[in-house]
């Protein structure tokens, strides 16, 4: 077969070869290399056969599958592979860093609000990591008044922040 032969034969065939290509690959690009790879088997093809056209949709066809599935395992393996190895760090995301800096703009404005022993106390045990005994020695109080004024103190964190925050709410996150 000449070349002006196989470009006639071939041409005559190709949009339906390229509209059943497109419908297994669902990709132009994909169902184009697909229609490739059939017309250069074709051409290939020791022995002209005996329905050229249904030889081409045939092989198209099967071309196309085989795209499909090794496209599918390509991207199983990939995401195997993604799910194995998490590289990704929140550090890489802007936005992260800009919902830290509000969150902590927001604890910074809430504590701000917060009555000043609660602060203090609080700085104490959760900031500067003191224990009890050592909250109770700086304040001159005693452990038991510590405790309770510490648990009075991040109450009132709280609700402070759930006023500013309500996406912290339990029952309300995405």
């Amino acid at each position: 077969m000449d070349d002006d032969e196989f470009a006639r034969e071939a041409g005559r065939h190709l949009p339906r070869m390229t509209s059943a290509a497109r419908r297994i690959l669902r990709d132009a690009d994909l169902a184009a290399d697909a229609v490739q790879e059939a017309l250069v088997a074709l051409w290939r093809h020791d022995v002209r056969p005996e329905d050229p056209g249904a030889w081409l949709q045939r092989a198209v066809t099967l071309r196309s599958l085989d795209l499909a599935r090794r496209r599918r395992r390509l991207r199983d393996h990939e995401e195997r592979a993604r799910l194995g190895r998490p590289e990704r760090s929140s550090r890489d995301d802007p936005a992260a860093g800009l919902e830290r800096r509000d969150l902590a703009l927001s604890v910074r404005e809430a504590l701000a609000r917060l009555r000043p022993d609660h602060r203090e106390i609080l700085a104490l045990r959760d900031v500067e990591g003191l224990g009890y005994e050592e909250v109770a020695e700086a304040l001159g109080v005693p452990v038991g008044t510590v405790r309770s004024r510490l648990h009075r103190a991040r109450a009132a964190l709280g609700a402070e922040l759930l006023r500013r925050l309500p996406e912290l709410r339990p029952g309300e996150r995405d």
